[in-house]
């Protein structure tokens, strides 16, 4: 039953740490993509400010992951946001190309 139990734990610390990596890395970059587009500074402050700002997010969103009791609800969470955040970078670009 041990060996059972640790197997578990390295798989869902495994997925953790997946998560936590790729889905708090596309997290944080997609909401420095909805500053950059909606902020009224110019486009090199607006990047610099997000890619500075995506340092605190990913952290948070690392912590959130490790301090969640289930990684289901945690996972389509941030995965949603992180598409409606993609979502929203793509519009504010295309309603400022036009």
């Amino acid at each position: 039953m041990s060996g059972l139990k640790s197997g578990r734990t390295r798989w869902h610390i495994t997925a953790r740490v997946a998560l936590a990596t790729i889905g708090g890395y596309l997290f944080a970059n997609a909401i420095a993509l909805v500053l950059v587009f909606s902020l009224p500074i110019d486009r090199l402050h607006g990047v610099v400010l997000g890619t500075l700002l995506t340092f605190p997010i990913w952290v948070g969103a690392v912590m959130w992951v490790f301090s969640a009791e289930r990684l289901l609800p945690v996972t389509c969470k941030l995965l949603g946001s992180s598409v409606l955040m993609l979502g929203a970078s793509a519009s504010l670009y295309l309603l400022e190309a036009n």
